[in-house]
């Protein structure tokens, strides 16, 4: 099912470039597709986050975070999407840590 779309994502609606890059730094990768820009950013979650306590000792998970694609047209972002990685896990939070000082 669709996922609502978080406060701090509708915050980004209509920023420029050059605003993600104050607030959330460089991407982890950007490139052009059909007419957009897009720029891709990734946080992955802490390590205490990524184990639990087992009966002696703690038990390591697999490596989660999320991914977040900005679709930019005109220099304004026209789009926000959240991919969390892998899917399995709800890691969405993760991305709105980066854009965290965004929103305000």
């Amino acid at each position: 099912p669709p996922q609502q779309r978080s406060h701090i994502a509708n915050a980004l609606l209509g920023k420029t470039k050059q605003d993600l890059l104050t607030c959330a730094g460089a991407p982890l990768k950007e490139f052009a597709h059909r007419d957009a820009t897009v720029l891709v950013y990734y946080k992955e979650a802490p390590a205490l986050e990524e184990s639990f306590m087992g009966s002696k000792s703690s038990v390591l998970q697999g490596r989660h975070g999320c991914r977040a694609r900005i679709s930019l047209r005109n220099d304004q972002v026209e789009g926000v999407e959240y991919e969390s990685v892998p899917a399995a896990f709800a890691s969405e939070d993760h991305c709105d840590e980066i854009f965290q000082t965004c929103g305000q």
